[in-house]
């Protein structure tokens, strides 16, 4: 209904790529960089404008997983291919994680708006991502933005608490992006997200090549204790 899997890219489309660890980051971060340590089996989300690299920050954090072995997943709004450019930019392989099945690359759909509008079948959007992940089992899951779930009218909130919800229950650790600043404002549609959240944190370009990033809620007691393997930025 409201999300379709996106398959392996064209192997030679691309030029051969360096392994994820030996990708050098140029954008300068802070040492203290909260998604170097993400906390286990809890939900991030993580807001910030077009252009701070929140996409990049994912790629990294799942990059991290494939290394370590682990199974990920991505739901995206943009294009596959646009994805695949970013992550070859990164030094990661897409298309190896995918044949060997360790990645499931979701898209929303065209129409998922339109779709999701209608009360009758919010209740069923969060079913059907938990149906499409839960025999992979991935250790980390990326959502990328979840700015489409946030639906206008009873159906807004009711998703984002159903999304919450099964994130818990599956154990895996994520992320979760927002396009908009979650300081400016309060939406209540989001309570449930963000009052499970591990933490919140915004990305805000300082200059052309510095992007701050400002850990705005950090609720987890063992976020500096109990890091996720393999930190997303350089320390």
């Amino acid at each position: 209904m409201g999300f379709h899997r996106l398959g392996m890219f064209p192997i030679n489309a691309v030029p051969p790529i360096t392994p994820v660890s030996a990708v050098s980051h140029h954008r300068a971060v802070s040492s203290h960089d909260p998604l170097a340590r993400l906390v286990p089996a809890r939900v991030h989300v993580l807001t910030g404008g077009p252009g701070t690299g929140k996409t990049s920050l994912c790629l990294r954090f799942i990059g991290a997983g494939l290394v370590a072995g682990e199974r990920a997943a991505m739901l995206i709004v943009g294009h596959g291919s646009d994805l695949k450019a970013s992550a070859t930019r990164l030094g990661l392989d897409l298309d190896e994680a995918l044949r060997f099945d360790r990645l499931i690359l979701l898209r929303y759909h065209a129409e998922f708006n339109d779709r999701v509008s209608q009360t009758t079948r919010a209740r069923n959007v969060v079913d059907e991502l938990e149906r499409l992940l839960t025999p992979m089992q991935p250790s980390r899951i990326v959502i990328d933005s979840f700015a489409p779930l946030v639906v206008d009218g009873p159906a807004g909130g009711s998703i984002v608490a159903a999304l919450s919800a099964y994130l818990e229950r599956s154990g895996s650790t994520s992320i979760l992006t927002y396009p908009q600043d979650l300081s400016a404002g309060y939406d209540r549609r989001l309570e449930p997200l963000l009052q499970n959240a591990a933490a919140v944190l915004r990305l805000e370009r300082r200059a052309r090549d510095r992007v701050d990033l400002q850990a705005l809620t950090v609720r987890a007691a063992t976020a500096t204790d109990s890091p996720v393997p393999g930190g997303v930025l350089p320390s």
